[in-house]
């Protein structure tokens, strides 16, 4: 595993609070393409590598605003023909529905024994904790096995989308619980967290993935997709 483009990746911690991470990412546009009916296997693929693109600005390549539009809606997800773009917006969205969710269920406030500056980091990975066993991870590995026309299109170097493809399919190879787990063992800490953090946090993530707390969270996110996502 790369650990050096994981960490550059995952940069999503001290970035604003509405960006998921990739798993839940992937999670939501899978929910997306089962309730708008898009079975192509080719547009699937695209729409799966479209939504995974957006944060390669953590790569220092592309400023957040030209990867996440603002102001969408279902419906002016749905009116986009190229899937790739389309998997963009459901990203773009997802991040800003996410937040209002974050927010009305206070959930942040039920992550006391996490220190403050690292509760947003912990929320995230335990989100995809959570999601995990329901994402096709082998599938978003195989979509970005090429570079995609529409990712060359947005001023990017190939060098950058390769790299970008490189840290996603790495990401997607273990738990989050088990990558942290991983780096406590040899001693490393993760980000802003130390060996000792991490070290807790391997135990922590799988046993708060089965509090009820949070599991409500994720439901009432969920539900809230679910209701926006279903075509009319």
């Amino acid at each position: 595993m790369n650990i050096r483009k994981i960490l550059c990746f995952l940069c999503f911690a001290i970035t604003p609070l509405q960006a998921a991470a990739p798993a839940t990412h992937v999670y939501f546009a899978q929910l997306w393409m089962h309730l708008n009916h898009i079975d192509d296997h080719e547009d699937q693929s695209s729409l799966i590598a479209g939504t995974l693109f957006p944060d390669i600005r953590y790569l220092g390549t592309i400023k957040r605003e030209k990867t996440h539009e603002k102001g969408l809606t279902p419906q002016k997800i749905r009116e986009e023909g190229n899937k790739f773009n389309m998997g963009m917006k459901v990203h773009a969205y997802l991040d800003e529905e996410r937040e209002c969710i974050v927010k009305k269920t206070k959930v942040l406030q039920h992550l006391k024994t996490i220190p403050d500056n690292l509760r947003v980091l912990f929320l995230k990975t335990l989100e995809d904790e959570i999601l995990w066993d329901n994402v096709n991870t082998l599938s978003a590995q195989q979509v970005l096995s090429r570079v995609y026309p529409e990712e060359l299109q947005k001023n990017v170097t190939e060098e950058i989308i390769l790299e970008w493809h490189a840290t996603m399919i790495d990401y997607f190879d273990q738990k989050p619980s088990l990558f942290l787990k991983s780096r406590a063992s040899r001693g490393l800490g993760f980000l802003s967290a130390d060996k000792k953090e991490i070290e807790k946090w391997s135990v922590l993530i799988p046993a708060y993935a089965k509090k009820k707390v949070f599991i409500n969270y994720m439901t009432s996110l969920t539900n809230a997709m679910l209701e926006k996502f279903k075509a009319d």
